[in-house]
């Protein structure tokens, strides 16, 4: 219950930090200081989360092989899977919290083993939640070094040094821009640092120090399905370049439940990350709609869900399953990982 608690504050956190800071900047210096003295790491007991109600692993199914190739002999005939992963707080690191040999732990350390040694991507593009450009254009990292956003506020110190060791690709950021530019969407090339939505679970994922570059997109700073479902399409054609598109979120996403959660799974848990499996894993063809279509059909009438505000009460977590769902094509789906935590769902998903 702590790393979920940790976790809240982290979103929180920036919130209140800036409203008192330029609106009350009397109190800021004696806010902080009470912060500080509340949440230092000495004051923070070493708690392992309870995960509340039955957890359900779906691993990685193994019927399909991929023909191998190393990043530098990739060509645009070996077209790639796109990912929906859930990312979770900094305390993802924890291997108290998520050891690696259960939980949403062994599945990221999963996931990443299938990404180096069976998917070989030549770069990764990853649409973070944690970046929200302009309510009409999106920004793309460009530098070849980048630094760590340390965005969360009130964690242990450790994780304010964690390390996540990449490169970038400059390349890569203005092929994107002139790609989406080409289909006159609005989108531009920008300096950024790395924000936790990437890095924390792409390390417990085990990519740290990966060879190819990791590259990272916002979304656009509006609620808009529809448009993020498009920006998904428009950027399809990379997955024929040897690119692995990423969409970072979570599957549910309520931190105001977090408080008043008791141990036990709220009934908007399971039934909207139902609403997700339906959408990627069911859908067929039908008359005059291709998989495709059915797919962004099912993802753009999320927005009429009676569960929708409950399971994400901002929509930021959920968008990049809509440009996942975009980006997918026809592809065939299957889920990587299934996980309820209170009021969170860590449900992963590839499209192959």
């Amino acid at each position: 219950m702590l790393g979920f608690r940790l976790y809240f504050l982290a979103l929180i956190a920036p919130l209140v930090y800036f409203t008192f800071k330029f609106v009350f900047p009397d109190t800021f210096s004696t806010t902080i200081t009470t912060l500080q003295g509340i949440l230092k790491p000495s004051n923070i007991a070493a708690t392992e989360i309870t995960v509340a109600a039955t957890t359900t692993a779906t691993t990685m199914s193994t019927d399909a092989t991929t023909t191998a190739a190393t990043p530098d002999t990739i060509v645009s005939g070996k077209k790639m899977p796109v990912l929906f992963l859930s990312h979770g707080g900094p305390n993802l690191l924890s291997d108290d919290e998520y050891p690696l040999d259960e939980g949403i732990g062994k599945e990221l350390q999963r996931i990443g083993k299938h990404i180096t040694e069976e998917i070989k991507p030549k770069m990764v593009l990853v649409i973070s939640a944690h970046w929200q450009a302009e309510p009409n254009a999106v920004h793309i990292n460009q530098q070849q070094f980048t630094p760590l956003i340390y965005d969360f506020y009130g964690f242990p110190a450790k994780y304010y040094s964690a390390t996540f060791e990449h490169i970038g690709s400059p390349e890569l950021a203005h092929n994107v821009v002139n790609l989406l530019q080409s289909q006159k969407i609005n989108a531009k090339t920008v300096n950024r640092g790395m924000d936790h939505g990437v890095w924390v679970a792409l390390k417990k994922a085990g990519l740290e120090k990966a060879k190819f570059p990791i590259v990272e997109m916002s979304l656009y700073n509006n609620e808009s399905m529809e448009k993020h479902i498009e920006l998904g399409k428009a950027l399809a054609p990379l997955r024929e370049q040897g690119v692995l598109i990423i969409g970072s979120g979570m599957a549910v996403h309520n931190l105001r439940d977090l408080w008043n959660a008791r141990d036990s799974v709220p009934d908007y848990v399971p039934k909207f990350d139902k609403q997700l499996d339906d959408i990627v894993l069911k859908s067929r063809a039908a008359e005059n709609e291709s998989i495709a279509d059915v797919r962004a059909r099912g993802a753009t009438e999320l927005a009429k869900s009676p569960y929708l505000r409950r399971a994400h009460p901002a929509l930021e977590h959920l968008l990049p399953f809509h440009v996942v769902i975009g980006a997918a094509e026809d592809s065939k789906a299957r889920k990587l990982a299934k996980l309820f935590e209170l009021s969170l769902s860590w449900s992963c998903y590839m499209l192959d």
